[in-house]
């Protein structure tokens, strides 16, 4: 079975992943993470726990080659944390990626959709 890990991803490693890849999200150093597959880095994710910690709340996530299922494993993998998620869906495809695993989106008190996952309604 191929494992997924989640580390913490310095400024410098995420511009050379940036710039290796031609990501086209805007990435913030102090919270990235690299995302491996088999100790391989296939992605990065920017994410902080809420102040209660009780939402990973995910500001981008990208995968370096689309169309592997790799994105699905890694979805899976941090749902498997036990953690609430919720992240703004920034296009079509973004959307219903997200929603395919599981996010639904409920205004975010702006009007604007924000895709919340809640682990305890998963479990139901």
């Amino acid at each position: 079975m191929e494992k997924i890990s989640i580390e913490k991803c310095g400024e410098k490693e995420v511009l050379s992943l940036k710039k290796r890849y031609k990501l086209r999200l805007w990435w913030a150093g102090d919270r990235c993470f690299k995302v491996k597959k088999d100790n391989v880095i296939v992605a990065l994710l920017e994410a902080e726990l809420s102040e209660d910690e009780s939402i990973l709340d995910i500001d981008n996530f990208e995968v370096f080659k689309k169309s592997k299922k790799v994105g699905s494993e890694i979805v899976t993998a941090l749902k498997n944390t036990g953690f609430n998620m919720c992240l703004y869906a920034n296009d079509k495809n973004s959307k219903r990626f997200w929603e395919k695993h599981g996010f639904k989106a409920q205004d975010d008190g702006t009007g604007v959709p924000k895709h919340y996952y809640y682990f305890k309604d998963a479990k139901e």
